[in-house]
């Protein structure tokens, strides 16, 4: 389940469906996040005092399942290069997240196999 939060900035359906699309294809490949809860912030700042461009910042956050506690955050003064920063970023992260249990997957494997010819 996706939820997407606006903070200092007008809902907008454009963003909403860009986020909730790029952040699907993204669940997608990584299938054991189908069952976690997931919010994403999308929060523009800009500074009263002084003018200036706005910065965009996407922040994603993972409750439950595999990746529980997973969180990213990423700004950038475009909103679009925000997003995709993100996403580039989740994606390393998540397949660093799997290659770690693989690896030590293999590793038991491999222990169990040594203790077996010892044993023999």
């Amino acid at each position: 389940m996706i939820s997407i939060v606006f903070k200092n900035l007008k809902k907008s359906e454009i963003i909403k469906t860009n986020v909730e699309k790029r952040f699907e294809s993204l669940i997608e490949k990584f299938v054991d996040l189908k069952g976690s809860r997931i919010k994403i912030l999308v929060e523009m700042e800009n500074s009263p005092n002084q003018s200036g461009p706005d910065n965009f910042k996407i922040k994603f956050f993972v409750s439950g399942g595999r990746y529980d506690g997973l969180h990213q955050e990423k700004s950038n003064i475009n909103f679009y290069n925000a997003l995709s920063d993100i996403l580039e970023n989740l994606t390393e992260q998540l397949n660093r997240y799997g290659d770690k249990i693989r690896v030590s997957r293999i590793k038991k494997e491999r222990k169990l196999k040594q203790m077996m010819r010892m044993a023999n």
